[in-house]
């Protein structure tokens, strides 16, 4: 899925459309076709949650990671309780090799589906992202953080 909750009444006519024809891009593998569907979307729901979550999705699937560690900065600001924005962010961070910073953005959410990832963090060379494992670990309050 390509959206979280995407239902006709969340959004305009056009705007469902867009989203669902999205969708039916990526289940093809054809992001770029999906990206453009999200783009056609009139500004004014550009920012909306499952927008913002389609484009980073989509952005992820073709390998554009300094934009979507972007936009889910900007969807995380404007959505702070949706925390997918916060794990597209690490996730993007990690894949270029930013993992201080995909550490450091996992510890602000403290969500124990982000355990496994912290571990291998805790497990690396670079003491910075060691340090941000071991606080988000702590902050999770996962016992392997200190043992």
């Amino acid at each position: 899925m390509l959206t979280l909750s995407n239902r006709t009444n969340q959004h305009s006519p056009e705007t469902y459309a867009a989203l669902q024809a999205a969708e039916g891009y990526v289940f093809l593998g054809l992001h770029r076709e999906a990206l453009r569907e999200i783009d056609s979307i009139e500004p004014g729901e550009q920012e909306d949650r499952d927008v913002m979550v389609a484009r980073i999705r989509i952005l992820l699937h073709l390998g554009r990671w300094t934009a979507s560690t972007r936009i889910a900065a900007r969807g995380a600001a404007l959505h702070p309780t949706e925390e997918e924005f916060t794990v597209q962010r690490a996730f993007a961070f990690h894949q270029l090799d930013r993992s201080e910073d995909a550490a450091r953005v996992l510890k602000k959410i403290g969500d124990v589906r982000a355990v496994e990832a912290l571990i291998d963090g805790l497990l690396g060379t670079n003491w910075m992202v060691r340090r941000h494992a071991a606080e988000a670990l702590g902050k999770i309050g996962d016992p392997r953080g200190i043992s």
